[in-house]
């Protein structure tokens, strides 16, 4: 076999695997998972700056949480549209909390003064909740319905036209 051919046929076996796991990756971006219809854990988090946010804040409202990180590309552009959609169904009984994954708070409070928003925003800086809900990977959208039920989990850039699809269906009940 020439040098040329031995090359190729290395560069093949390296770049195969790799090439499969983006794939993967980007095969599932944007997938909804199949949700099994649980109640939603209990949970108390700090916000960035001061003050907390939990569960018993999103008692009887439908609630989106998002897990999103200021490095994750996807979810800094998708924080604009969730804030016009927080916005636009705020009166109807929709809230949306920011889950910050593993981020020291000035870092999170920086990116906010850059980039404001009117939802809440809260921070996970060991990972318990995002291990908790099966965050893998970034962004994670999970909508909560009124009874404290997850009733829809999405991993990947959540579109304004999915969202509203699920505001439509849960927030009418």
């Amino acid at each position: 076999m020439s040098q040329g051919g031995a090359i190729h046929q290395l560069a093949r076996r390296l770049l195969a695997p790799g090439a499969m796991a983006l794939l993967m990756i980007v095969g599932n971006a944007g997938a909804t998972e199949e949700t099994e219809m649980v109640d939603a854990p209990a949970f108390h988090l700090q916000k960035p700056g001061g003050g907390h946010i939990g569960s018993a804040d999103i008692t009887g409202k439908v609630a989106l949480l998002n897990f999103w990180a200021t490095w994750c590309v996807p979810c800094v552009q998708e924080i604009p549209h969730l804030d016009r959609m927080f916005g636009k169904y705020q009166e109807q009984g929709f809230v949306i909390i920011g889950v910050n994954y593993q981020q020291d708070e000035p870092r999170i409070i920086r990116f906010m003064e850059k980039r404001p928003v009117s939802y809440p925003m809260a921070m996970d800086p060991d990972g318990a909740l995002s291990k908790h809900f099966g965050v893998r990977a970034l962004p994670v959208s999970i909508l909560i319905d009124r009874e404290g039920v997850i009733v829809e989990k999405l991993v990947g850039t959540l579109t304004v036209k999915v969202l509203e699809a699920w505001l439509d269906r849960y927030l009418a009940k």
